[in-house]
């Protein structure tokens, strides 16, 4: 599909077979995805976005890159802001496709991410609490008092990044196909090659990027710990995993697929 855009008085003309933006809630295997399709079609993996987390930006000259005839994949975690959805309206970018997880199981995972030595004890060690997703002296805390503050502070920021994405979707503003972590890990190929065929881009099989070294189950370079669906139910304290049990906002009842009766 051709799609023209008007940016300064110059016309660009975006093939969306090559220019494959997805935007992934945070531990919904995004980066794994994100790389596969790259080394998939061949196109370059751009990173498109700026500050961290679900605070992300587009960065314009990234995504200027990205709008160039020789294409990328792209997006990571960018919320449907008004700022990021100006500029894809601006550049012509009329479809992304959107990761979505339980955000109750990207609590769980999110929690071994930050444990991770590369985010405790380097430069990263700060940004989270910078953000507002988890407080100051996080890492001095015990692990049942990490979740809870990632449950208490994290996971609100995780429904509204769905909230938004789905008003964008209802809006019709852009056409968004929600691709779910819990269809993606039970059949990963399939997967993908469902992706790229929404974006006109058909493959046979797909190129799923090299393991990398792992910490705490957690691939260094695609940051996949390729956690099991309804994961918060078994990795995390009674009392909270049944707080979370009864945590389904209904507006967002789609993407909370693991409802129980709250029992372990």
């Amino acid at each position: 599909m051709l799609v023209f855009s008007y940016l300064q008085g110059t016309t660009h003309l975006v093939n969306t077979a090559d220019h494959i933006l997805i935007a992934g809630l945070p531990k919904a295997a995004t980066t794994f995805i994100e790389l596969s399709i790259a080394a998939t079609t061949g196109l370059p993996h751009i990173d498109l976005c700026d500050t961290y987390a679900t605070e992300q930006r587009l960065n314009p000259e990234a995504l200027h890159r990205f709008m160039q005839p020789s294409g990328g994949v792209g997006g990571k975690h960018m919320p449907a802001s008004p700022l990021n959805l100006a500029l894809l309206a601006a550049y012509g970018i009329d479809r992304v496709a959107v990761l979505t997880r339980d955000p109750r199981d990207c609590i769980v995972s999110q929690w071994h991410h930050l444990n991770r030595t590369v985010m405790r004890d380097t430069w990263r060690r700060h940004i989270h609490a910078a953000a507002g997703l988890v407080p100051m002296g996080y890492y001095d805390l015990p692990r049942e008092a990490q979740i809870a503050a990632l449950v208490r502070l994290t996971l609100p920021r995780y429904d509204a990044w769905l909230r938004d994405w789905l008003k964008v979707s209802e809006n019709g503003i852009i056409n968004i196909r929600f691709i779910r972590y819990e269809d993606f890990v039970a059949a990963r190929e399939a997967a993908i090659i469902d992706i790229l065929e929404w974006f006109s881009r058909k493959v046979d099989n797909v190129i799923f990027p090299p393991d990398g070294e792992r910490e705490d189950g957690v691939d260094s370079v695609t940051n996949f710990r390729r956690g099991l669906v309804g994961s918060f139910r078994d990795e995390l304290p009674l009392p909270l995993a049944r707080q979370l049990d009864e945590h389904v906002p209904p507006d967002l009842r789609q993407f909370y697929l693991n409802r129980g009766n709250g029992d372990r």
